[in-house]
């Protein structure tokens, strides 16, 4: 069976009716207004059997959105229905009809592949972000040389370590249990001693 779907007559534009009843369509549906074309097109499909075909005078009759129409054509073609147009000579078993066909099946599944890269490139930038965020839980080589050798000075407080190399406190006792203990007596520095200390580990 032929089912039309079209333009009703409007401030510009003509009625689709009599050129789907001259292309054999036994029943059409047609939108006054674009605000109600997805509307129309839901009764239309809801009234579709497989097998029949949706014919349509133009592709934009159904959207002027690509990404719609190929999602639109995706779902008729799940439904088993075919899709003639009478504009771009699209008709269901012809070269231009199966070229079209094949076409849409090609944009919906790179479009299906660029939402899933888009969706795990947003987890692994949230992770990332994650990650980022608070203080490394652990000191790198480097680093436990640095808190070796403010330790050993004694003019620092662990606390004080802590915050130059942006780790806990715990984490400076677990690397350096002993020699955390001795520093954590010593008083705390002056503020031109953290200020030459801080310019001599940024060297």
């Amino acid at each position: 069976m032929l089912i039309g779907f079209g333009a009703a007559a409007g401030d510009e534009k003509d009625s689709d009716a009599s050129t789907l009843q001259r292309l054999g369509c036994e029943r059409s549906f047609l939108w006054a207004d674009k605000t109600v074309i997805r509307e129309e097109l839901d009764r239309a499909i809801e009234f579709l059997r497989p097998g029949d075909i949706l014919v349509a005078t133009d592709l934009t009759r159904f959207t002027n959105d690509i990404l719609s129409l190929v999602a639109l054509m995706q779902r008729l073609q799940t439904l088993q229905i075919g899709v003639r147009v009478e504009s771009q000579g699209i008709v269901p078993g012809t070269a231009v009809g199966d070229a079209f066909a094949k076409c849409c099946s090609i944009l919906a599944d790179a479009h299906r592949s660029f939402e899933l890269e888009r969706a795990a490139a947003d987890d692994g930038g949230s992770l990332l972000a994650k990650r980022q965020r608070g203080r490394p839980a652990a000191l790198s080589l480097g680093d436990r040389m640095k808190a070796k050798r403010l330790l050993s000075e004694g003019r620092m407080s662990v606390s004080q370590i802590a915050r130059l190399l942006r780790v806990s406190t715990a984490t400076i006792y677990r690397y350096f249990p002993q020699r955390s203990r001795i520093a954590g007596q010593q008083p705390a520095p002056s503020a031109a001693d953290l200020a030459v200390s801080d310019a001599a580990n940024k060297k």
